[in-house]
């Protein structure tokens, strides 16, 4: 829509967002993040699945992508079924070794990013909090992905939903409307 008022060409368009998307991740905060909610969502037919990752605080996607071997991800998942917050703690050094030690380098920065809110996560064992908040904001992500009736791409999905649902700092402009 925005390449067609504009008489742009799609790629145009892409790249701008690319653009502010990518300044948005070098320069926004994450220090704040307490509780993280992990998820899946449909990308197209086919089982293509796309995994989320959301600040359930600020209601915000932190990671999303198709880069990452099931086995990894599925272990982080077994996480969340321990009961005893030793058990998990021992648990997740296990996994972050693991998510470290991959090929994905998407993956690996996720790992460091759990790494640096371990303890925070830990904390769910005390306070367990529902998946609400997640799907919710899958929601958001689904009706982001039906505007176009999909993506072609994994990267174009996941730069269109870092843009709508990152909450991402975006830089100032050279040029301002007159």
């Amino acid at each position: 829509v925005v390449a067609q008022l504009f008489g742009l060409h799609w790629n145009t368009v892409r790249r701008a967002v690319k653009d502010v998307d990518d300044y948005g991740l070098q320069n926004r905060d994450l220090d704040n993040v307490l509780y993280i909610g992990i998820d899946e969502i449909s990308r197209k037919r086919g089982h293509v699945y796309h995994t989320q990752v959301y600040d359930l605080i600020q209601k915000r996607l932190l990671w999303s992508g198709e880069d990452r071997t099931s086995q990894t991800l599925e272990a982080f998942r077994q996480f969340w079924t321990y009961t005893y917050p030793a058990w998990a703690k021992k648990y997740l050094d296990q996994w972050f070794w693991w998510a470290t030690h991959s090929r994905l380098k998407p993956l690996r920065g996720f790992a460091w990013m759990i790494r640096r809110h371990q303890h925070d996560i830990l904390n769910y064992f005390k306070i367990r909090i529902d998946n609400a908040a997640v799907e919710a904001l899958n929601n958001k992500a689904k009706v982001i992905s039906h505007r176009a009736y999909g993506y072609r791409t994994a990267e174009t999905f996941t730069l269109v939903l870092l843009h709508g649902l990152g909450k991402l700092p975006v830089p100032e402009l050279t040029h301002k409307s007159l």
